[in-house]
């Protein structure tokens, strides 16, 4: 699933939202701000501390294959550890790579690539220098590991050594630097699965600064079955998540890619069995890993090669509203999507709007978050657009499962516009019969005699207007004006008038001649 940065951000918000108003417990997981879309790890992954310590002395060759018929897809290579450089010339996994005929270790990316497995290198970190290397610190580690090129992330191992008053700062620190370098590289941090017993980790700053957290959940060290690590696991992680969230740390909430250790005498093949398919059923589809090959029985890899078959997410179209689309405030609209792909896992689909280009979502009423919830049969919602005027609005639509993880999302093509409607018209023209310089019609307060009749006036529907003339009217000597109706038969002098249809009204008098003076 390839879900960018601002992707979760968005989700986390509205779903924040709405559980403010229906009192609803939403897990973090899979709706969490960040994810480098082209290098998140995908289904099965495996570990390697020493590679050079495999069998024939690390064959390359033989452990693509092994990984490549076990139905792995990605794996992660100690690289360095604190300010020790691994691939320096005299170390051991420098004349490793020599041995195998490379020059450098982007050639062992490349030759992991064409078997579409990724390649993340792993360093351990102690929150200081930890070797006294003259020329590396810890941080230049990490940055040259995501130097290499073609490699799809950097996966830092932080543990106790980073439990402690003032860890954070240097965690912050540390994190800084090698985002200063490279800002859209996939980082992980793999850290305790226990939140709780760890209290002193500086979760959020690496959280912050990381794409992903992978948790070791080591049954066998507990010792425990892997069901309730992995449930107390869930528990602590969603819990804090949560928690960071409501204390405006939602930027520390990254997706759990669980760890699983095989390297204990009491583990046995249906227990790395249980890890991976439960893990999988309470919502961890994404990505999960073992530490490590070295510990890798033939009886552990044939368990692991028949378990946690990665989900395959459908895919989201939204087809209403569309770029150049003009809705208008007070209407109502359907918001209209497709679904395509396998849709067994769909609970309900979120919806948000946007007014300022994507950058920010809200719910479509907020005055009831529940309008933005559409049942998995859905594939439209009804809309009264809201009064937010914008030339720069998008409908973004989300697809999740019954743990409200993310499975699929998508935003309206290009942008379309919210308007204030454009008010309907009406003409009206008013007259007397006579006309002449005598008799006069009082149009909401104004006065118009015969030299300004007729006069017409455009007035938007269901506006309301005051028409009035004189009953009786002196003209020049002798002659006087009585009034008759109105061309409508209406005989008020005074009339209210509601605008609903182009109309003409013209006023008749009656003109009585005497030879006497009125």
């Amino acid at each position: 699933m390839k879900w960018s940065k601002k992707v979760f951000a968005v989700l986390l918000v509205l779903v924040l939202c709405f559980a403010s108003f229906s009192g609803m417990f939403f897990s973090t997981y899979g709706k969490v701000e960040s994810v480098k879309a082209a290098s998140l790890p995908q289904g099965k992954g495996i570990w390697i501390w020493h590679i050079w310590e495999l069998p024939n002395n690390g064959n390359l060759a033989n452990i693509r294959d092994k990984l490549v018929s076990n139905g792995i897809k990605w794996v992660t290579i100690k690289l360095g550890d604190s300010d020790e450089w691994w691939l320096d010339p005299g170390h051991q996994e420098y004349n490793w790579l020599l041995a195998q005929g490379y020059s450098n270790f982007s050639q062992v990316v490349s030759y992991f690539h064409e078997k579409n497995i990724q390649v993340f290198g792993w360093q351990y970190m102690y929150s200081y220098d930890r070797w006294d290397n003259p020329n590396y610190t810890e941080v230049d580690i990490a940055n040259k590991i995501l130097d290499v090129s073609g490699i799809d992330g950097l996966i830092i191992d932080a543990e106790g050594e980073f439990e402690g008053q003032g860890k954070g700062a240097i965690a912050e620190s540390y994190m800084q630097a090698i985002r200063s370098r490279h800002l859209s590289s996939f980082i992980a941090y793999s850290t305790f699965a226990r939140i709780s017993s760890h209290t002193w980790f500086p979760y959020l700053e690496f959280g912050k600064h990381c794409d992903a957290v992978m948790p070791q959940a080591y049954w066998a060290d507990r010792p425990t079955t892997p069901q309730d690590e992995l449930n107390i696991m869930k528990q602590q992680w969603d819990y804090w998540q949560n928690q960071w969230v409501q204390s405006g740390h939602s930027d520390s909430v990254k997706p759990i890619l669980p760890m699983g250790s095989v390297c204990n005498y009491s583990i046995t093949s249906s227990q790395i069995k249980d890890f991976c398919e439960y893990a999988y059923n309470i919502g961890y589809t994404q990505a999960i890993s073992l530490w490590k090959y070295e510990c890798m029985s033939d009886d552990f890899w044939a368990t692991y090669s028949q378990v946690w078959t990665p989900y395959q997410p459908p895919t989201i179209t939204v087809s209403s509203p569309t770029n150049g689309n003009v809705w208008y405030v007070g209407e109502t609209r359907n918001i209209t999507w497709t679904v395509s792909g396998d849709t067994s896992r769909i609970d309900h689909f979120i919806l948000g709007y946007s007014t300022d280009g994507g950058s920010n979502y809200k719910p479509l009423d907020p005055n009831d978050p529940n309008k933005s919830i559409a049942p998995s049969s859905a594939r439209s919602i009804s809309w009264i657009i809201p009064n937010t005027p914008s030339t720069q609005c998008k409908v973004i639509v989300f697809a999740l499962d019954i743990n409200n993880n993310l499975l699929a999302v998508d935003d309206s093509n290009g942008f379309f516009t919210i308007a204030q409607p454009t008010p309907t018209t009406y003409t009206y023209t008013f007259d007397t019969s006579p006309r002449n310089s005598y008799i006069s019609i009082t149009i909401d307060g104004s006065t118009y005699y015969g030299s300004s009749l007729p006069k017409s006036f455009t007035w938007q529907q269901g506006t309301s207007h005051t028409v009035s003339v004189n009953s009786t009217v002196n003209g020049s000597t002798g002659i006087r004006y009585i009034f008759n109706n109105w061309s409508d038969n209406n005989t008020s002098t005074s009339r209210t008038i509601i605008s609903q249809a182009n109309t003409t009204l013209t006023a008749i008098y009656n003109t009585q001649y005497s030879s006497h003076h009125f």
